[in-house]
């Protein structure tokens, strides 16, 4: 038993316990001297004129007598009283002897005080036997308590008006509660209990059955909310009157947790399969022996099964499964990634047979046997589709291949007759120039200069088809010099104009460096070219955006310009947007970069204004290189 419930006990037994024990002499010693006491004092009461105080006083002295020392000391003490009052207080008073008169009185007395005393006296024996009870009682109450609190179940009593009388060691070490600070508290007020239904209710069904079960939430000590499954038992008395509970209560609240989640688990299944039966995806799900355990509408729809069909069967089986590789190996990566995606073809119910894209992902139920979901999708139209297109690029760069073999070709025939023309047309202009007039001389002039033209033209038009038949050499290409060695090249044709330039860092970069060379020396060209009509250009070369796998440069004038409308007809072959008076061209410049930063897994577009400037933006992909 817990130190404070003896503490407890040994002060009820201390507020009650008998007198002491007296010895004989003491006994008879008491009986003398509380007769003695009394007659005193009323002698001295009797001497200050109060009369009538020997009764009471000397009745006082009795009943003292009979309560503490005992039946025959209290007999003692009757005899000196009787003996008292007729010598002092009956008459003639000194004397022993009673008048007739006073004698009904003195009878009276005698009675009176026999009767105290004999009252006194089974008054006390009865005390001592309830005393005797009450001890033999608080040892029981004391042993069952000790039981009780071997358990780490909470157990307390409580009274009809639900005050608590008892509180043992698991209601302590539950509710966080000593006896002391339980014991006397309404348990409900104490706890906070909250019920889960009216409280008259469950009275009303105590009172009937003597018990009561139910589960009820409760705020402990530490402020902790719990729930716990409560069982009251009602004890009654001899008349089948209701004294006290015992309630027994035992912590669920981790239990409870379990069972709201398994429930929100439950319908979050359920909302989910509503949701997977919404989508058009096929999705099944397939045990550790491949026997498919869900089938929904998407799964129906394509594959033209029902899921009472499908349920219990072989997934591979059902659907005479074709893989892309190996089953055992599509399995070990299953199991090492818990995840596989690949192409798959299927047979439908009809026969037909379809491609879809499947993923399967591993996961394991709550027994943490495996099982697979598989999801797929009908790839099939598109799958024909890319085949379609994949035959149109082939014949597309067989065509190209022999596009550009015939332009080299042509290119490369004209070379010849055109450079007979451009010479014999500079001899005529030499030879004759004395017998030609000056109109015959411009024709001459204009005949010469369409020749070298034209020359310009197939140059241009024999590096655009090598540019896309030539071998890449790809290294680390530090942009930076390459943009300085093209800005080098340009100046030349331009020293005598006044060019504000600015370069920004660039970064090192993957590539063909002599394509890349031509592609800045392109642009740069460009801009020298289309800011002729400024008296200040300015031309800048930088980087916008430079990350792990691309970059992006620019080059950027305050040139002529272009309209937005037409910046599709910029990299076109011999599309031009300025007259040939007004620019000089060939039309091919902006191709050749468009081809080489495709080479580069990049792209190339521009921004403009009329009479704003312009600017050239290229990317470049580290993943392609030069192809």
């Amino acid at each position: 038993m817990s130190p404070s419930r003896i503490d407890a006990s040994e002060s009820v037994a201390h507020e009650s316990s008998p007198p002491p024990r007296l010895t004989d002499f003491q006994r008879y010693g008491l009986a003398v001297l509380s007769v003695a006491v009394a007659l005193a004092t009323a002698l001295l009461l009797q001497h200050l004129h109060f009369r009538d105080a020997a009764v009471p006083l000397l009745l006082f002295a009795c009943a003292i007598t009979s309560w503490y020392a005992r039946p025959a000391p209290a007999v003692l003490a009757v005899i000196l009283s009787l003996m008292s009052f007729a010598y002092f207080f009956v008459s003639p008073i000194y004397s022993l002897r009673i008048e007739t008169s006073e004698f009904p009185y003195f009878v009276i007395f005698a009675s009176f005080t026999s009767l105290i005393s004999w009252f006194a006296t089974i008054r006390r024996r009865v005390d001592d036997d309830l005393r005797w009870i009450r001890d033999k009682l608080k040892v029981e109450v004391e042993e069952r308590s000790s039981l009780l609190d071997l358990t780490h179940d909470s157990i307390f009593v409580r009274d009809m008006n639900s005050i608590i009388t008892y509180w043992n060691r698991g209601a302590e070490e539950f509710y966080g509660w000593t006896p002391e600070e339980a014991t006397g508290k309404r348990s409900d007020e104490l706890m906070s209990t909250v019920f889960p239904k009216a409280l008259e209710e469950i009275w009303a069904e105590l009172l009937q059955t003597s018990k009561w079960e139910g589960e009820l939430t409760r705020t402990r000590a530490d402020g902790l909310q719990v729930i716990v499954a409560s069982r009251w038992s009602l004890r009654r008395n001899q008349q089948e009157g209701p004294v006290a509970i015992l309630e027994t209560s035992n912590d669920i609240t981790v239990r409870k947790r379990w069972e709201e989640e398994i429930q929100a688990l439950n319908q979050e299944l359920a909302k989910h399969a509503r949701l997977l039966d919404q989508t058009h995806d096929s999705i099944l799900f397939r045990n550790v022996n491949g026997l498919i355990t869900y089938w929904n509408r998407g799964a129906q729809e394509l594959y033209g099964w029902s899921p009472e069909e499908a349920i219990g069967k072989s997934s591979h089986e059902f659907l005479r499964t074709i893989f892309p590789a190996p089953i055992e190996d599509i399995n070990r990566e299953l199991l090492r990634t818990s995840v596989w995606e690949g192409e798959l073809k299927h047979t439908k119910a009809d026969g037909a047979e379809v491609v879809v894209a499947g993923r399967w992902s591993l996961s394991r139920d709550d027994k943490g046997q495996p099982i697979v979901m598989e999801t797929s999708n009908d790839i099939t139209e598109r799958r024909h589709r890319e085949d379609e297109i994949r035959k149109l690029n082939e014949e597309l760069a067989a065509s190209n291949k022999d596009l550009e073999a015939f332009a080299y070709s042509v290119s490369h025939d004209l070379r010849t007759p055109l450079r007979h023309m451009a010479g014999f047309s500079e001899l005529l202009r030499k030879s004759a120039a004395a017998s030609l007039n000056e109109k015959s001389m411009h024709y001459v002039t204009m005949i010469l200069e369409a020749a070298n033209r034209m020359g310009s033209l197939i140059d241009d038009l024999l590096a655009f088809s090598r540019i896309g038949r030539a071998e890449a050499h790809n290294s680390l290409v530090r942009l930076e010099q390459l943009v300085q060695e093209a800005v080098a090249e340009v100046r030349q044709d331009g020293n005598e104009r006044k060019i504000a330039w600015k370069i920004d860092p660039l970064p090192e970069w993957y590539g063909d460096r002599s394509m890349l060379r031509l592609a800045l020396v392109n642009l740069i060209s460009n801009a020298v070219k289309f800011t002729r009509t400024r008296s200040q250009a300015e031309i800048e070369i930088g980087c916008t955006e430079h990350k792990r796998d691309h970059v992006v440069l620019f080059v950027k004038d305050n040139g002529v310009g272009f309209d937005m409308k037409y910046s599709n007809k910029l990299f076109g072959v011999f599309q031009r947007l300025h007259a040939q008076e007004a620019f000089e061209g060939t039309g091919i410049g902006l191709a050749t970069v468009q081809r080489i930063v495709h080479r580069h897994g990049g792209r190339v577009w521009a921004e403009g204004i009329v009479d704003g400037g312009a600017t050239f933006y290229f990317s470049l992909c580290k993943s392609h290189g030069a192809h």
